[in-house]
Formats: C-alpha cells, structure tokens, sequence
C-alpha cells in the first residue's frame, strides 16, 4: 500500500501498515486515513 509522506510517495513499511490496519479496525465507521487530519471524509478521497 503507498502513503503519501510529506509530498513524497512511497511503500508502506511493515509498522506503519500494522498501524494503519489497526486504525482502521478500531475507527468508527467510516474509516478515516490515519496519516491525514480527520475530515469525517472516507479513505478514498484523501487530499493530494
């Protein structure tokens, strides 16, 4: 899964994808994006 880190896109590393599975797993539904602020929108429409 790529992450988009400060303007830099790249592979998830193993942590950061426990964390984000985790989140997404305990986040009220809809799930949020845990890299990106809380917008109450849904994963697939995180800013570019």
């Amino acid at each position: 899964m790529k992450i988009d880190c400060n303007g830099e896109v790249r592979e998830m590393t193993q942590e950061e994808e426990t964390t984000y599975r985790l989140a997404l797993e305990s986040a009220p539904t809809p799930a949020v994006h845990p890299f990106y602020p809380i917008t109450g929108e849904t994963e697939r429409s995180v800013p570019l």
